[in-house]
Formats: structure tokens, sequence, C-alpha cells
């Protein structure tokens, strides 16, 4: 009778995590790539009034490259910046500590490729810790052409050797 009940405990458990696994891979299925020279293109294209860019991306940055997955809402970006950029984000972004973020690091495996390997990292106790980057998080809200509304919170990952920043919103 233990026995029975603890393969079955066991299939069920696995089971679960299965499933999870499957809803991450499945819910980037439709995965719409863009890219920007400039944040001038940016604003061209209205891609912060469209949710695509966050309206706090510093206006000096260059070589925008914008991931989103459309069915789960999340969307990734990195570019280039410099120390204006810095400053910039500084003004309108909250710089936290890393281990503010730990919701953000269920959404890391439906990212990207060019999404950083070295980001973020299991430390003690099992809590997800951000290495050689400074964060900001940022709260955003999106009105869409339907009417409604989408408020969250985003954050900036600024690489420590002051060139690529990353940026994910919490989905």
């Amino acid at each position: 009778m233990k026995l029975h009940f603890f393969i079955s405990m066991r299939l069920i458990a696995t089971t679960i995590a299965a499933l999870a696994i499957l809803g991450i891979l499945l819910s980037c299925s439709d995965r719409v790539d863009l890219f920007y020279k400039t944040y001038n293109d940016v604003r061209r294209d209205n891609a912060i009034e469209r949710g695509l860019i966050p309206s706090v991306m510093p206006s000096s940055a260059t070589n925008i490259l914008q991931s989103h997955c459309v069915d789960a809402g999340i969307v990734y970006i990195r570019f280039h910046y410099d120390a204006n950029s810095k400053k910039e984000l500084e003004q309108n972004a909250e710089k936290i500590n890393s281990n503010d973020i730990a919701s953000l690091y269920t959404n890391i495996g439906c990212s990207p490729k060019w999404w950083p390997d070295d980001l973020m990292a299991i430390g003690a106790h099992g809590i997800p810790t951000v290495l050689n980057y400074d964060v900001y998080r940022h709260s955003y809200t999106t009105k869409y052409g339907d009417g409604h509304e989408k408020v969250g919170i985003g954050f900036f990952f600024l690489g420590k050797d002051g060139e690529v920043a990353y940026y994910c919103n919490g989905g």
C-alpha cells in the first residue's frame, strides 16, 4: 500500500513538472523579433505606444534588439548604452538589490537565444541572484487600441562592463 502511494505521488509530481515545462515551451510559440538601430527608429515605429519598448528606454540607446512572446506577454530587449543612457535610466527607474527579482527567474525559461546565460544564477537557499549587472526596476502601464490597459513591472540589467544592457518585463 505504501509503495503504491509513493509511486502514485511520484507519477503525479512528474506529470506536473512535465506540464510546467511544456507550458513554458509552448508559451513562446509565437515570438516576434524586431531591430532598431537608434531610439529615433523606435519612436518612428510607435514601438513605445504599442508596448514593445518601455517608455523609460534611454534615448541614447542604440542597436536595440527586441523579442517578445506574444502569447505570454513577455518582452526581452538587448541594447547598447553609454554614460548618458545610464544617467537617464537612473532618473526614470529605481536601482534595486538583485534579491528583489526572484519572480523574474521563471521568465528566463522562454528567453530568446541572445539572452545572456550569465545573467542570473541560483544562489544560497535557492534564491535567484543577478551576476555582473546593475538592476533597475520600473512600473509601466500599456494602453492598447481596444481600450484595455496592462500594468506591470520591468527590469533593466546594465552590464557592469558598461556597454550592453538587457530588459525583461514581468510578463
